[in-house]
């Protein structure tokens, strides 16, 4: 229950703003036995000089608004989408690279 609740904060009162920035976040998992939010931002959010501050400032203060007793820990490395991007180049470009 307390992640729909999670999920629904970062919809509505997250992504808009992010989004505008051409970035999002991610719940990667929710463990509610020790109540830690594993997130992670994506898009440009995750290379930008700025992250640190949308995550203190913007991220963890909604959230913290609503459930003060949850552990937040942010990934801010490459995304998902840059991952598999990688990949498909490498794949479709690996005779050319052993070269």
């Amino acid at each position: 229950m307390k992640k729909e609740k999670i999920q629904m904060i970062i919809d509505t009162e997250i992504t808009p703003y992010l989004e505008t920035h051409n970035g999002g976040v991610e719940i990667l998992e929710f463990d509610e036995k020790i109540n830690k939010l594993s997130l992670r931002l994506s898009g440009k959010c995750c290379t930008c000089s700025s992250a640190l501050d949308t995550i203190e400032n913007l991220i963890k203060k909604r959230i913290y608004s609503y459930f003060s007793d949850i552990n937040i820990v942010v990934e801010t490395g490459v995304s998902n989408e840059l991952l598999e991007i990688a990949k498909k180049y490498l794949r479709e470009n690996k005779n050319e690279l052993g070269k």
